[in-house]
């Protein structure tokens, strides 16, 4: 099964996101930050009354605390973001 052209987009702008921010890994959470820019899960947010620029700016904070910044390395996939993948397929 392919994905659609918005969560391809999602998975892609997770990796470029820890990528150029220089992120020794790739989680859950990069994906929830790249899917905010999306239209479709924003508008989730909002109709859920939840700010999803808010969501995206303590996500960074996350970033900044927990994820160790490497250089010139590829990210790597934690177990977090393939079990996310795996019950996505799932579904």
């Amino acid at each position: 099964m392919r994905p659609t052209d918005e969560v391809q987009g999602i998975l892609n702008g997770a990796y470029r996101d820890a990528k150029d921010k220089g992120h020794e890994y790739i989680t859950p959470e990069h994906l929830l930050y790249s899917a905010l820019v999306f239209d479709t899960p924003r508008v989730l947010m909002e109709a859920c009354d939840v700010d999803p620029d808010g969501i995206r700016a303590d996500i960074e904070g996350f970033f900044e605390k927990h994820i160790e910044i490497v250089q010139d390395a590829e990210p790597i996939l934690t177990e977090g973001w393939q079990d996310v993948i795996e019950r996505t397929v799932l579904h």
